[in-house]
């Protein structure tokens, strides 16, 4: 929490930026194409969202989590995991299936407030004192059942009162982490952590359909191409509004350049809502697949590219100054 505090303008104002501008952009885009506007804010929402899952565990496997890039792309990936909240339940009043648009906003308000407040009670007093109470009894088996316990109960509790399961999970790691026993806690996971999100990746590969994406390779390549440009370049330009370096803020915009797996659960509510028509949705697949692909290759060579594009498009003295 303190870290996540420290980072507070970084996650609100970066992430906020991020997260607009991408909104706006994709929604004036495709607009010009004769898409509705109810349908392109929704699929600005999708592609504004990028995918923790890989850009942490890359990050991680270079080494990179505490550099600046590496924060800079964790809180904008933090307000990303928080705002998709909000953004499910804005679904439905985007679709026009809401009597009472103003109403669900300030009663989705209402219980977030709530269940922050109870978070912090759980993460300040409640949770570390019931995991010193486990770590005495010296049975590796109770602690990581009472992990998952944490985790699961956290998760149901957020969807019973009308949020994400995902938020849940996110926050019972966050009250776990306030714990002196997070490091044996992550060690226990991590095995868990793994075939989950295999299991993950191996459902998303399954819903998308090939002979869709083999007939419209063209059309997947360029909105690919689109993608990943355009959302490195807004991620880049919010980085250096918060006044980061250019090269951290082009790393930081590399990182974050492809589309994430929290939009694959709000695309299922655009498709219900009919936000998302069939072909739209196929083509959503193909593109953010196409981007998760791409997205360790690119994040691993970020390095070398950046220092490439400041030599080749930023003169040395102007560069100077930005650094």
């Amino acid at each position: 929490l303190k870290k996540l505090a420290s980072l507070g303008k970084t996650v609100f104002g970066g992430g906020a930026m991020q997260v607009g501008l991408t909104i706006v952009g994709v929604t004036g885009v495709l607009h010009a194409f004769g898409v509705r506007t109810e349908s392109a804010v929704f699929i600005g929402f999708l592609a504004s969202l990028s995918s923790t899952a890989i850009v942490l565990r890359v990050l991680q496997e270079k080494g990179r989590m505490d550099s600046a890039p590496g924060r800079v792309a964790s809180a904008m990936l933090i307000y990303q995991d928080i705002i998709v909240v909000p953004m499910i339940l804005m679904t439905p009043m985007l679709a026009g299936r809401s009597a009472d648009p103003f109403g669900d906003l300030f009663a989705m308000l209402g219980k977030m407030l709530v269940l922050l407040a109870l978070i912090y009670v759980l993460a300040r007093y409640a949770v570390p004192r019931l995991l010193d109470a486990v770590v005495r009894t010296h049975s590796r088996e109770l602690f990581i059942t009472t992990i998952v316990v944490l985790c699961f109960a956290t998760a149901w509790l957020t969807s019973a009162i009308g949020l994400s399961l995902a938020l849940g999970a996110f926050f019972a790691g966050l009250v776990i982490s306030e714990s002196e026993h997070r490091f044996q806690a992550t060690g226990n996971i991590l095995p868990f952590h793994e075939v989950f999100i295999s299991f993950f990746f191996v459902s998303i590969g399954m819903l998308l359909d090939v002979g869709y994406l083999v007939k419209h390779i063209g059309v997947v390549l360029l909105f690919t191409l689109l993608t990943l440009v355009g959302k490195t370049l807004i991620a880049t330009v919010a980085a250096m509004v918060l006044r980061y370096p250019l090269r951290t803020a082009l790393l930081t915009g590399l990182a974050l350049c492809q589309v994430g797996e929290f939009a694959f659960i709000l695309s299922a509510t655009g498709l219900e809502q009919k936000l998302l028509a069939r072909d739209h949705y196929q083509l959503f697949l193909s593109v953010s697949i196409t981007t998760m692909g791409l997205a360790p290759v690119i994040i691993g060579g970020s390095g070398r590219w950046t220092a490439v594009l400041l030599r080749l498009l930023v003169p040395a003295r102007l560069r100077q100054r930005l650094d």
